[in-house]
């Protein structure tokens, strides 16, 4: 599994479209908000679905996804 990781200050908006354009299947988000419940937004680019999960759901829920891609 391939990761890139996002961190500059550019507008999320700009972010979702780059990984849009490179073709990445799932974006994870974390804000202030995931970050103090220890959960994470996983967000399917073809579908445009939006997922929110606890933290230690991620690998298991990545996994899943993607073997139904």
């Amino acid at each position: 599994m391939t990761v890139e990781i996002f961190s500059r200050s550019a507008k999320l908006a700009k972010q979702m479209k780059l990984a849009n354009s490179r073709g990445i299947p799932l974006v994870l988000l974390m804000g202030p908000d995931e970050i103090s419940k220890s959960q994470v937004v996983i967000k399917d680019m073809e579908t445009g679905n939006q997922n929110t999960i606890a933290r230690n759901e991620v690998v298991a829920t990545i996994s899943r996804l993607l073997s139904s891609k």
